[in-house]
């Protein structure tokens, strides 16, 4: 796709890391932390495309490899993630130049889908117009502590609980490897998405019974009063709801908003977008993924 001759859409150089890291940072805002430990754990250039102005990176994104679940089969698929672009050259049409060349990358190297999760509501039209028409959704649960506590009087002191740690992983692949369509988290990212979640003050933790793990959940909280639960395990009712209180001492929270693979009995909310880039892939309706680089 042709742009205006003054910009360029290559790799990144070896120099160019750390002004990518500072454009991120610039437009997402997110903890150094977490932008020093994405940068030094997940980075990679060739897994990078930048439009360039004059020399300088104006304009840039990740293109992360995944596996995913579909069915029985594992296959290749690409997470476009830190898709951003400095305030003052925006509206020129670098973005859609710059997703437009890393599809035609993706798909030559054998990608069956690219998967997105638009930063706000407003950008699901713009990656829909790209390309990205297949949606992901996600069940949404809020819950607030006063008339948690009502309803789930009995405390629930058969578990109990510990930090997540790498040695969790191989209880957490056994319950993403019974997802149906999901995206898979190897160990090596199971680490880093701990990490990721430390550096924003998040904490995960693991529910054990008799000492056996029978749950998980990665939270954080969003603000003084409520927290954010990216993602739960639970292998049955009384385990989610004895995560939940777990949550809420945790972090001395009035609120909680939890977010899951989609339920039927749960409000449903639009998460995320997909783009076949392989014609033989069939549309499906449901897909799970969370724990993203974001």
């Amino acid at each position: 796709m042709n742009i205006n001759s003054q910009f360029n859409i290559v790799y990144p150089s070896e120099n160019d890391k750390w002004s990518i890291a500072d454009l991120w940072q610039d437009v997402f805002h997110d903890s150094p932390e977490y932008v020093y430990l994405f940068f030094n754990h997940v980075y990679k250039p060739e897994n990078t495309l930048v439009v360039k102005r004059n020399g300088f990176v104006v304009s840039a994104l990740q293109m992360i490899p995944y596996n995913a679940k579909l069915r029985d089969e594992i296959v290749p698929v690409v997470y476009i993630c830190g898709a951003c672009t400095h305030t003052f050259e925006r509206g020129k049409g670098l973005m859609k130049a710059l997703i437009h060349e890393a599809k035609l990358e993706m798909k030559r190297r054998g990608f069956l889908f690219a998967i997105v999760i638009p930063a706000e509501a407003s950008l699901f039209d713009f990656y829909r117009k790209l390309g990205f028409t297949n949606p992901i959704h996600r069940s949404v649960e809020y819950l607030r502590y006063s008339n948690f506590i009502v309803t789930h009087l009995k405390p629930f002191f058969h578990y109990s609980f510990e930090e997540c740690t790498s040695k969790h992983f191989q209880y957490f692949d056994r319950i993403q490897q019974a997802r149906y369509r999901t995206i898979i988290h190897d160990a090596s990212d199971f680490k880093l998405i701990l990490q990721e979640l430390s550096c924003d003050g998040g904490r995960s933790f693991v529910a054990l019974e008799n000492n056996i793990p029978v749950g998980i959940a990665f939270a954080e909280k969003i603000s003084n009063d409520t927290i954010l639960v990216k993602d739960i395990i639970a292998e049955s009712t009384k385990v989610y709801t004895a995560l939940c209180r777990y949550a809420f001492m945790l972090f001395d929270a009035q609120y909680i908003k939890i977010i899951s693979p989609c339920h039927p009995k749960k409000e449903i909310y639009k998460y995320g977008l997909i783009c076949n880039l392989d014609k033989k892939v069939r549309s499906f309706s449901t897909f799970n993924m969370s724990l993203m680089h974001d």
